[in-house]
């Protein structure tokens, strides 16, 4: 009996062994990424024939908190498929990433999830409103098979074809090649921006390209990617090119407008505001309105490091004018701040002559026209124009004597006034 107890428990401490050197288990609800998610690669390059110490095994910490960025980062944003350019193409694509660099090169790619799988299906550029061939994979190219962890290797043949349009059959040029995908290692990974535990190290072969991705549930990307291009045969590395590395840089945080105010200086209106989170911000289009509704663009300011922009419009109001700032990101999407007010002092509405005799004029407070109704002691409407101008004059001769009531409708709203009539 003793012995058995014995053997039970030797079986439990290496059944616990066994499960602590898996590590943590990369699962799909973990990773799969959703459409409305978006995230920041930030790229960091190293040149080099040498491949990086990577160390394989259980518990590893991976000390990558030194490396020194590039200067730029690339926003990533999973899309639905449906209606993109090509989309008929990847008929049973779930989900599409588009990855913008700069306004003028875009790139999407088209993706197949499951609970097994996240897969590549193909993809396609567009450099200056001109579309690249059109890549696509059959079956999909295994991004990440589920589950994944320490010490568990998977295969996947797939065949590439390459088109000139967004169209098969008739590639352009077609291959095979296959996945190998293997869990070498699991532990700690430290970043430049953060340290994360629980992470897997997969080591990833495809088309003569070798790679190391760092995954982690909850982040649906690699937390980096260690990618070194070469020319194999076999496992052996024939020509060796170059490294590079990149790593998760977090949710982009939508950009913050704060203290955004109009103000007079020398006569004419001084914008100024603050603005955080500007790091993918490309500029900042200044938009005016006479009546807080139609906007248009009257200046632009870069962003730039800062965090205070400021803007004189070289226009002198002569009524209420309203101001937005339409902010550019890099990948040429508009978001829109609050409306600021510049209030014009307005001058009192007048009528000449009082009394009347024969004709009036209106000395109203602005240049743009305006809406004038005439009211007689009665009530009745007695002079409408909707586009009434300072230079008008108005005719009374046919009208009774007695006290009228003049209201004008400008941007800045109505104002009343009255005048006798003899």
């Amino acid at each position: 009996m003793k012995q058995k107890l014995q053997n039970l428990l030797l079986l439990f401490l290496l059944g616990t062994i066994g499960a602590k050197a898996q590590g943590p288990v990369i699962n799909a609800a973990g990773f799969n990424p959703v459409i409305g998610y978006s995230y920041k690669f930030q790229p960091t390059y190293y040149y080099t024939f040498t491949p990086p110490n990577i160390d394989t095994g259980a518990n590893i910490v991976w000390d990558y908190s030194n490396m020194k960025d590039s200067g730029s980062a690339n926003v990533y944003s999973y899309i639905s498929p449906i209606g993109l350019a090509n989309s008929d193409s990847f008929p049973s694509a779930t989900i599409a990433s588009v990855q913008n660099q700069t306004s003028t090169y875009t790139k999407t790619y088209f993706y197949k999830t499951s609970d097994t799988i996240f897969g590549q299906l193909g993809g396609y550029s567009v450099i200056s409103g001109k579309q690249s061939k059109v890549g696509y994979v059959s079956p999909a190219t295994n991004i990440i098979k589920y589950p994944m962890s320490y010490s568990i290797t998977y295969t996947n043949n797939v065949s590439i074809y390459s088109t000139g349009s967004s169209s098969l059959p008739s590639p352009f040029t077609s291959g095979t090649s296959h996945d190998t995908l293997r869990g070498v290692g699991y532990g700690t990974l430290k970043l430049p921006n953060a340290i994360y535990d629980s992470v897997v190290c997969m080591y990833v072969s495809h088309n003569g390209r070798y790679s190391y991705l760092f995954l982690k549930n909850g982040i649906y990307n690699s937390l980096m990617t260690l990618s070194y291009n070469s020319f194999l045969q076999g496992d052996t590395i024939l020509f060796k090119r170059w490294w590079t590395a990149s790593y998760y840089s977090g949710i982009p945080l939508p950009i913050q407008i704060s203290s955004f105010t109009a103000s007079w200086q020398n006569k004419m209106p001084y914008l100024q505001w603050s603005a955080t989170n500007t790091e993918n911000t490309k500029a900042f289009n200044v938009q005016r309105s006479v009546d807080g509704n139609t906007f248009n663009n009257v200046g632009q300011v870069a962003a730039t490091n800062g965090s205070v922009y400021h803007f004189a419009d070289n226009v002198t109001p002569t009524s209420s004018v309203y101001y937005r700032l339409q902010q550019v990101d890099k990948t040429g999407k508009f978001f829109y701040s609050n409306v600021t007010q510049l209030t014009v002092n307005r001058l009192p509405l007048t009528v000449a002559p009082n009394p009347a005799r024969g004709a009036i004029h209106l000395m109203i407070p602005t240049e743009s026209k305006v809406q004038v109704l005439i009211y007689n002691m009665a009530g009745k409407l007695v002079y409408e124009n909707k586009k009434f101008t300072a230079t008008d004059a108005i005719t009374t001769n046919s009208w009774s004597n007695g006290t009228y009531t003049v209201r004008i409708k400008d941007n800045n709203g109505w104002q009343v006034s009255s005048f006798e009539k003899e």
